[in-house]
């Protein structure tokens, strides 16, 4: 009798399982949505990164003019847009309609704390609290900063070539590059990576981003929250948040304590605790300024670094376009009497901020940006006609790989051109063609320092010198699989440096 009734309840809840899921692809099908297996496109992705498989369903949807696709899912039903108009009105238009990116805070897992992933309710007065860290005159702040570590980069490579190795893992030098400008930034702390790449701070770094569970459980969080919180779900290992969070307190209590400033990131929190209004009801706990301070660190690290490896490799290919880079670089510095580089004078190096955008085109570091639905709402296309209504609690992907690598927006898009990025190119384009840092009220935070940190350090090397291809460079980049979130070169670039 027993065994019958678990049968039968098994049996009825298949039966709910399955005619949810047919009741969500006759909604879609009524509105002649095309769908797409979810399923398939995980399975690519062991051997594919996750940004080439969406990119790829990108532009067979552009080929067949599908403005969006659907998986229908009764757990995660996901809409991939392929249509500008109607990614403009997801990012910037109706933004209060698809305003949370769906991840998942856990109160037991502080690092997920994040501005980030925060829903609307808490992003909103968090954002207005944070914003200002990010003005350019905190960045001039913070540039003396950038500057040391700079000078250290520069030695170590120096100290490299000196001992016959002119054969350098960029991939590796360039994080501890960023590590020690994110550490002596955002924490205060001299990492000294780059004298020593097995420091404490380097070994975290390279940890938080090795997820404790895979991103899917991280948008399951995101939708169905209190059920995460029930079964404690956890991104980040133990050991991760308590380094990171012993970390931030130990500074904050120091400096405290001996009312020390270095004018760099944890100041401008310290002191925006000090000064806050609380008339929000959010408070700036320990809590919430540990995640910010991580989130800075791991956005500053992780996306900079490869980022400036792209940006060496692709010079290093195109030797022309790397002297005019050069070129740019000392003409603005031949105009400052002490021949150095300045916040200001970096915004001048014209050609150098367009080969920086081009690399962020060819090679977005974050490939795919994610929304979630709010409430139901209908998106339009660029006629003004309905496409269709999106449900509460559908997600959102956009390809932004796949934008980025589109001939119609881009002629030739696998060619490293800086020139697109001309005023008169870039007139020639619809806005959101380009979103290495998303666009609208939920774009990038750190933009501005992350733009400042890799053409700092580029025009920087490119003084000091050049960049050549090697016997062990690979022909062409393959994106590592086993990160989906990120794109990562599987195996590293190696380069060959000359001093000029």
């Amino acid at each position: 009798m027993m065994i019958t009734l678990v049968l039968l309840t098994l049996f009825l809840f298949l039966l709910l399982i399955v005619g949810k899921y047919y009741r969500t692809l006759r909604f879609w099908r009524r509105q002649n949505v095309d769908t797409f297996s979810a399923i398939s496109m995980n399975i690519a992705t062991k051997k594919k990164h996750m940004g080439l498989v969406v990119s790829d369903l990108y532009h067979t949807m552009y080929k067949k003019s599908k403005p969006l696709m659907v998986a229908p899912s009764i757990l995660l039903t996901t809409v991939m847009l392929q249509d500008l108009n109607a990614i403009r009105d997801v990012l910037i238009t109706n933004f209060e309609n698809f305003s949370d990116r769906g991840g998942f805070v856990n109160h037991q897992d502080p690092l997920t704390y994040t501005v980030v992933a925060m829903t609307y309710e808490l992003w909103k007065p968090t954002r207005q609290k944070f914003t200002p860290t990010f003005t350019p005159a905190k960045l001039k702040m913070m540039f003396p900063i950038l500057m040391e570590v700079g000078e250290q980069f520069v030695k170590v490579i120096a100290n490299q070539l000196d001992t016959d190795i002119n054969d350098l893992n960029i991939d590796d030098l360039c994080s501890r590059f960023t590590t020690d400008v994110i550490g002596n930034i955002a924490f205060g702390i001299e990492c000294n990576s780059l004298a020593n790449p097995l420091t404490e701070f380097r070994l975290y770094g390279e940890k938080a981003t090795d997820f404790n569970m895979h991103p899917i459980f991280h948008i399951i969080g995101g939708k169905y929250p209190k059920l995460s919180k029930l079964l404690n779900f956890k991104t980040f290992n133990k050991d991760v948040t308590e380094f990171f969070t012993r970390i931030v307190q130990q500074t904050i209590e120091h400096r405290e304590a001996n009312n020390i400033r270095r004018n760099d990131f944890m100041d401008i929190l310290i002191e925006l605790k000090k000064t806050e209004d609380s008339s929000d009801g959010l408070s700036l706990t320990l809590e919430m300024i540990v995640a910010q301070v991580f989130s800075f660190f791991v956005a500053g690290f992780g996306t900079s670094s490869a980022t400036l490896s792209f940006a060496l490799y692709e010079l290093a290919r195109n030797q022309a376009i790397q002297q005019k880079v050069r070129r740019d670089v000392e003409e603005v510095l031949a105009k400052n009497s002490a021949n150095e580089i300045t916040y200001d004078n970096l915004q001048d190096m014209v050609y150098l901020q367009q080969t920086i955008r081009e690399t962020l085109r060819k090679y977005p570091v974050i490939p795919n940006i994610r929304r979630m639905c709010r409430r139901q709402c209908t998106l339009r296309d660029s006629a003004g006609k309905v496409i269709c209504e999106i449900p509460k609690d559908t997600f959102i992907a956009i390809s932004v790989y796949g934008i980025h690598h589109n001939p119609d927006y881009y002629p030739q898009p696998e060619l490293f051109r800086p020139e697109r990025f001309d005023d008169a190119e870039i007139s020639k384009r619809p806005a959101v063609a380009y979103l290495p840092f998303g666009v609208g009220p939920r774009a990038c935070m750190g933009i501005r320092f992350a733009k400042m940190q890799v053409a700092f350090c580029l025009a920087l090397l490119l003084t000091h010198y050049r960049f050549l291809l090697s016997e062990s460079t690979p022909k062409e980049l393959t994106f590592d699989p086993g990160n989906p979130v990120f794109l990562t070169v599987q195996g590293g670039i190696n380069l060959r440096f000359e001093k000029l």
